[in-house]
This record gives C-alpha cells, structure tokens and sequence, in this order.
C-alpha cells in the first residue's frame, strides 16, 4: 500500500520515518496521528482555544519536486526534525492514533488517501 495526496506520492506504508511521538513511540509512513495544538489563554474571553485534528505521517516524492524527507501532514512547516525527534515550534503535540498496520486502502485522512501499489 501507499499514501498519494491527488496524485503525488506520499510515501510507503509500512516503512520507518525515523520520527516519534511525544510519548516516545515510532512513527512509520501510514501512521495516523493526533496533531494538537493550545493555543495561548485568550483573557479576553476566559477560556484555551484547541486546534486539532488527524493526519498521516508521510515521505516526500521526488517525483513532485521535493526532496525525500519524512513529515506529518498539515504542520510540515512547524517543526524541525532534529535526529528523529520533532520538535514543535508552535507548541504542535503529536499523539500516535493509529498504526499503518490497521488502515485499509481507501483510507482518508485530510487530503492523503490509502491505495494499493
């Protein structure tokens, strides 16, 4: 199985990313994770506002112009991968969800689907 976003290659399920969990778990292409963010307390109305949601943690293609790296969907730009780790700049959290393993071609999380080679 792979992961494609329209028609760009998204990585192979199954392979590792090199990447973890904040609780430490690996993290493989086709994992499912929970993206969370706090963002700082708004005085102004007296409460937290969350931002979070479910992506898949994929690879890069160079067959759509970009180089081979490991990423989850949605917060590429917010985080550095420092030696496996990720490190959130904008205080992004993530939670494995859901192994590769359980997902099932046809699978879609934000714009990355599952399908068969």
């Amino acid at each position: 199985m792979i992961l494609k976003s329209g028609e760009c290659f998204q990585g192979e399920v199954g392979k590792p990313s090199g990447l973890t969990d904040v609780d430490g778990n690996d993290l493989y292409i086709g994992d499912i994770v929970l993206l969370l963010n706090l963002d700082d307390y708004d005085k102004s109305h007296n409460r937290i506002t969350c931002q979070c949601g479910l992506e898949y943690v994929c690879q890069n293609s160079k067959d759509c112009n970009y180089d081979e790296d490991t990423f989850v969907m949605g917060i590429k730009s917010s985080y550095q991968n420092h030696n496996g780790e990720i490190t959130q700049d904008d205080d992004w959290k993530v939670f494995k969800v859901k192994s590769y393993e359980d997902i099932v071609v046809g699978e879609k999380w934000g714009v990355v689907r599952a399908v068969s080679k």
